[in-house]
């Protein structure tokens, strides 16, 4: 984390004030072969677009060797007031913005 050199005092004050129970813990994880974003979230207990946004990645490819952060937390499921499941579920059933178009492909179609 890189912070102005005028605000490292405040914020150090500031985070010294919140129990490490409650933080993120975030690790550097070398990606395997045979690895990919679904076993890495699933090994982490944590979800594919939490490690593709602190990635900035934007599919779901992933190279050997290369380096992920992970958003790891402190504490089991049931201590969050939304597990997990219940967030997956809230994001599923959240309103959508756009039209959905359904198309049956036909002979003769191309892209």
């Amino acid at each position: 984390m890189l912070l102005p050199i005028d605000k490292v005092a405040i914020f150090k004050e500031n985070l010294s004030k919140y129990p490490k129970s409650n933080r993120i813990k975030w690790v550097r994880y070398q990606i395997n072969y045979g690895d990919s974003l679904s076993k890495i979230a699933h090994r982490f207990n944590t979800t594919i677009s939490q490690i593709k946004s602190v990635n900035n990645l934007y599919n779901n490819m992933v190279k050997v060797d290369e380096y992920l952060i992970v958003p790891v937390s402190q504490n089991y499921d049931q201590y969050y007031f939304i597990s997990k499941k219940q967030r997956e579920v809230q994001k599923i059933n959240a309103k959508k913005i756009g039209t959905k178009v359904v198309h049956t492909v036909v002979k003769g179609d191309s892209l």
